[in-house]
């Protein structure tokens, strides 16, 4: 399994099979270190994450480089060398765990840019970003750790006007200096979670190339992951995925691809509890409509022109369980085909 650049702020991941899976929020590994090596690795350096190390990544807590101390960049090449020969990615995460006090006004702070600690912010990640723009082994830097509300007590407009034109100002910067490695960001962080995890939703996209969303799950309970990443997203293509975009504002998914029939099943993540809570249309090409309304069981075939689009409707499916449109097959071939999911229209 190998990582290719994906579309906007997704990893494209191609198995041995040829079909095309999206990540969003952490990249998939190229290989996984035995468990003996994995743990002499986290012994070696315990800012190594086990976690990630186990699954082809280590992760670097502390980003901000010191001038006072001249061992500390030579610490963190130690720590890229060895993930490297252990054949890890390295991904650097800004946090705030040793600076005390760090609370609202620290994080106001970096917002608006208070006594240019922003500016600061900016040219200590620059340090980084020059030093190891070409290490092919550095896949990225999370720039802000669980980035909380500053003094604004509006978390909603904090996230849009504040947190968000500070990561996009940080994400700029590193690409201005290293346009091949990806820019981390996660959402805002709350002190009380709501059940579906401790963060605000990001109704507005991120807008910028080779970008991951990456938020933290505290949990391994996959239900709860997936309506927190709740984005619609194809999971799994059997074709050739060309474009992919969701539409916040008239919450609509639009894939494009090339449909391939010997590549089995495409999935597609429709977080119908979210964003479509009186149910969703598909339209698949322009001779294939089907909907779905809570408490339905299945899709139900709207319009299907002919014999093949009748036979394909009839293998599209709905599993509310894990929320996934499954395509079990391609009856259609076309160069090109756009699978469509937008709202439905309340029922009279």
């Amino acid at each position: 399994m190998t990582n290719r650049p994906g579309n906007g702020n997704a990893l494209t991941v191609v198995n041995k099979t040829n079909r095309r899976l999206t990540s969003v929020g952490s990249a998939k590994p190229n290989t996984c270190l035995p468990i003996s090596n994995q743990t002499r690795l986290a012994r070696q350096n315990r800012a190594i994450d086990d976690r990630h190390a186990i699954c082809g990544m280590q992760q670097v807590r502390d980003a901000e480089a010191d001038d006072g101390d001249p061992t500390y960049v030579t610490q963190l090449d130690d720590m890229v060398r060895m993930g490297r020969e252990a054949g890890l990615q390295t991904v650097f995460k800004l946090v705030v765990y040793d600076l005390r006090p760090f609370g609202d006004a620290q994080w106001d702070a970096i917002y608006q840019n208070t006594d240019g600690t922003q500016d600061a912010l900016v040219a200590a990640w620059s340090k980084l970003w020059i030093r190891y723009k070409d290490e092919p082994s550095v896949f990225g830097y999370d720039l802000l750790n669980e980035p909380q509300r500053g003094l604004d007590p509006d978390e909603e407009r904090c996230c849009s006007e504040q947190r968000l034109p500070t990561l996009r100002r940080l994400a700029d910067a590193l690409h201005a200096i290293s346009p091949s490695q990806w820019a981390l960001y996660q959402p805002l962080y709350k002190v009380i979670g709501t059940g579906e995890g401790p963060f605000l939703p990001m109704p507005e996209p991120f807008g910028r190339e080779r970008v991951v969303y990456a938020p933290h799950l505290y949990s391994m309970d996959l239900a709860m992951m997936n309506k927190t990443l709740a984005r619609p997203r194809p999971l799994v293509i059997a074709g050739h995925l060309q474009r992919y975009g969701f539409d916040f504002t008239t919450r609509t998914l639009e894939v494009s691809l090339s449909p391939d029939a010997t590549l089995g099943s495409t999935e597609i993540f429709v977080s119908a509890d979210r964003f479509y809570p009186d149910g969703f249309r598909v339209e698949v090409g322009s001779g294939i409509g089907l909907s779905w309304a809570p408490g339905d069981a299945q899709l139900h075939t709207v319009n299907a022109a002919g014999g093949t689009d009748r036979e394909q409707a009839g293998i599209i499916q709905w599993n509310a369980d894990s929320l996934h449109l499954v395509i079990k097959k391609w009856i259609i071939s076309a160069p090109r085909l756009t699978v469509r999911i937008s709202p439905q229209p309340k029922r009279p």
